[in-house]
């Protein structure tokens, strides 16, 4: 019988007790082994609409188990069960302030009833974002409804057959089954408010795939394995909340993703020193969308209409090459193709009619599949006391997925706005990363590591970039992608070429040490220090706001038994604040009428805004371990 018992308790009413015990039931037939974990956070940040220290509340519940069952030398079966559950409350998410705003400001022609330009423009923030002083999320209200800012419930099942027949052929059987239940509480309003809007959510999914694979030998100087997959993914319909609508208004899905794989590789010992290895996959899924239709509580859910399927197939391949130099020195480059499949962009089905056969035309109910080469060049070994990787990469991107958010009009005749998926032309991405590390001395530990990744668009026009820059209120392109004409100030503030990918810095490093002393007869004292950097991360595409340069210090002192250990800890030592995410989004407390960028006629939205999630604050704690 072995296990592990391990309980932190930290402030802001952090407390985490986890552990395992394994054991055989049958020596070296059937082993079993049951986890769990319990894990509380009371929130961090003052929620500005209570005043309580509440924001970023997390609690969660994992259950485990594993059986292992070998009646045989040439078979095991693995077993393994999860569940989870995880209650949120309100989150540390909210508005700069549209107030904020300190470039591209959309000339006033007129205030009444409400301000209207003459151009595109609503506004925009330039340079880096601030965490706020302040976040207000109305779960108040959101809980006297009867909900939370997230309920889960996970179940994860997972059997994995391996039976080596024939001489060390190998078949191997992977079989995987789990489910979901989401309720999410969404705050629409961020401000504190006696009347907030908010929106719940309840979503159900279920999926389970297969794999089937058969290996050769692996002492065979040529080896390889082949087999077949396949995944299946249903969305199972659920129900909508919202604070003008007070009941479970429910609805039913056929959205689903099916997909069908074939692989295999090959691997061969050309010489001791050199192997090469060629891999190869080819898949076709297919995406079901359909159109929700809200019902009526205590009712059957409306059939789903709207039922459309698009199928991508793709060859991926994958080409290795491992050179030996020496016991201490190992060579290696990559080249591979991968893909993420498109889909279809839900359309509001609170729009009226007009603006969502718009955005049809537009082809914003779609998205193209991406896909990318990717090439890497490194090195591994050891120099004396010194462990070394090095690496070169390089990753031509095809059709990236990114968001872009859309105005429309609502069936009552307000506005609001809708996010959906498009697809840039072309990138770029081409870097380097080096990790070192040491024991100079016994008592000694020391590492870094640094990555470069210069990221940027090859090829790219966003015209929800260039309605930033407008000044004649003349869309830049018609409909179906020609030059406008009329359009004075042309399509350069669209034009990304050159520009960085968002949220993707520039630079990263990683530095680290561990001094571990003996203090008494099988006790030993440690004392480690991480710390993290990252430099700006762009929020969109248009590059002029960005996250800050983010340095985060973690240290762990303590002392060590031959079976426990207890640890000081303190995460965010330095309490960085830097924005972990910054979102182009819009002031919906401000209206604006503009020109609409790719119709040309007056559309009424609101002045643009960015949401801002901050990082956890400093925080002290203990944690106490066992193991037996």
């Amino acid at each position: 019988l072995a296990g592990r018992v391990r309980m932190t308790a930290g402030e802001y009413g952090n407390f985490e007790l986890s552990g395992y015990v394994s054991g055989a039931i049958a020596p070296d037939v059937l082993k079993v082994e049951l986890n769990g974990r319990y894990y509380k956070f009371g929130g961090d940040w003052v929620n500005a609409d209570n005043g309580k220290r509440e924001l970023g509340q997390q609690r969660s519940v994992n259950l485990g188990g594993t059986v292992v069952f070998e009646p045989a030398s040439n078979f095991e079966a693995v077993l393994r069960i999860g569940y989870s559950t995880d209650s949120d409350g309100g989150y540390v998410y909210g508005f700069q302030g549209s107030a904020q705003n300190n470039c591209f400001a959309p000339p006033i022609v007129a205030t009444v009833p409400f301000p209207r330009t003459n151009t595109a423009r609503r506004g925009f923030y330039c340079g880096e974002v601030k965490v706020p002083a302040s976040y207000a999320y109305n779960i108040d209200e959101i809980r006297a409804a009867g909900f939370n800012g997230l309920e889960r419930e996970f179940w994860r099942t997972s059997l994995e057959m391996n039976w080596t027949v024939l001489g060390g052929w190998t078949v191997t059987s992977l079989s995987a089954f789990n489910r979901n239940i989401s309720t999410t509480g969404q705050d629409n309003t961020l401000l504190p408010s006696a009347n907030p809007a908010f929106a719940v959510d309840l979503a159900r999914n279920r999926d389970w795939s297969q794999e089937i694979r058969v290996r050769t030998p692996q002492e065979w100087a040529v080896r390889g394995l082949f087999g077949g997959y396949h995944f299946r993914q249903d969305n199972d319909g659920g129900f909508q909340f919202t604070n003008t609508n007070r009941t479970k208004r429910p609805f039913d899905s056929a959205e689903a993703v099916s997909n069908y794989s074939i692989f295999g590789m090959v691997e061969a010992d050309v010489t001791d020193a050199l192997t090469l290895s060629a891999e190869a996959r080819y898949q076709w899924e297919t995406i079901f969308d359909s159109t929700r239709t809200l019902g009526v509580e205590g009712q059957a859910p409306p059939v789903p209409t709207g039922l459309r399927q698009v199928e991508y197939k793709a060859f991926l391949p994958r080409f290795t090459v491992a050179y030996e130099v020496n016991p201490d020195l190992n060579l290696f480059a990559t080249a591979a193709k991968g893909n993420k499949p498109g889909g279809f962009n839900a359309l509001p089905n609170d729009a009226i009619q007009a603006d969502n056969d718009f955005f049809r035309a537009q082809g914003f109910d779609v998205f193209r599949e991406e896909s990318a080469w990717s090439y890497e060049l490194g090195a591994k070994g050891r120099i004396g006391q010194l462990n070394f990787s090095a690496a070169a990469f390089l990753i031509d991107w095809s059709n990236q997925q990114l968001s872009r958010g859309e105005s429309y009009t609502r069936t009552n005749n307000t506005p609001n706005s809708v996010v959906f998926i498009q697809n840039a032309g072309r990138s770029q991405i081409k870097g380097f990363e080096l990790d070192v590390s040491s024991n100079p001395a016994e008592w000694l530990f020391l590492r870094a590591a640094y990555t470069f990744v210069d990221a940027r668009f090859k090829q790219f026009y966003d015209d929800t970039t260039e309605e930033i820059f407008d000044t004649d209120g003349r869309p830049a392109r018609l409909r179906g992608g020609a030059i406008n004409p009329l359009d004075v100030d042309g399509l350069s503030g669209g034009d990304l070429r050159g520009n960085r990918l968002p949220q993707t810095p520039q630079h990263q490093f990683i530095l680290t040490g561990q001094i571990t002393r003996p203090v008494g007869k099988a006790l030993s004292a440690f004392a480690r220090a991480d710390l993290a950097y990252e430099s700006r991360r762009y929020a969109q595409v248009d590059n002029l706001n960005w996250a800050g340069d983010s340095y985060n210090l973690n240290v762990n002192i303590g002392i060590e038994g031959k079976h426990w250990n207890l640890t000081v800890f303190a995460r965010n030592l330095l309490d960085d604040q830097t924005p972990l995410v910054v979102t182009r989004l819009l002031d919906f407390n401000r209206l604006l009428t503009r020109v609409n960028p790719l119709t040309g006629l007056n559309q009424t939205t609101f002045f643009r805004d960015f949401a801002v999630s901050a990082p956890r604050r400093r925080q002290f704690g203990v944690t106490l371990g066992t193991q037996f």
